[in-house]
């Protein structure tokens, strides 16, 4: 059985989403990654470790749900949790843990699905001496 929680709001969904997690407790659900990332605009993107199916399902501000799983070519066992690197070299990349195989996965969102985060900002130019 399965469980989906969504929200679409243009205020901060993260105790929406919470909640309805928390109403899913009862049937058994042991795991949950859900990483909610701010976009310009006041716009989210949600990246999704889906444990029971073996995929890492990622939402965008167009609304449209993306598996990273079979756009990455990258198969997971069983992805629990997700964290996402919104500052610093790595910006964009999305680091999953497999725990069929006790190991993190990086993905490079914007290699496999460029339009879900807005590239990096190139580092500011030191100007005068």
């Amino acid at each position: 059985m399965c469980g989906i929680v969504a929200a679409v709001a243009r205020r901060n969904v993260v105790p929406i989403l919470l909640e309805g997690l928390k109403r899913l407790e009862y049937r058994g659900y042991d795991s949950a990654g859900v990483a909610v990332v701010n976009e310009p605009g006041g716009k989210v993107t949600l990246f999704i470790a889906d444990y029971y199916n073996g995929h890492v399902r990622a939402v965008g501000p167009d609304g449209i749900i993306r598996d990273l799983s079979d756009e990455g070519r990258e198969a997971f066992g069983a992805p629990t949790r997700v964290a996402f690197a919104a500052s610093g070299p790595k910006r964009g990349w999305l680091y999953v843990a497999d725990s069929s195989e006790d190991k993190i996965v990086p993905l490079i969102i914007p290699r496999i699905a460029p339009n879900l985060v807005p590239p990096p900002r190139p580092p500011a130019r030191r100007v005068g001496g």
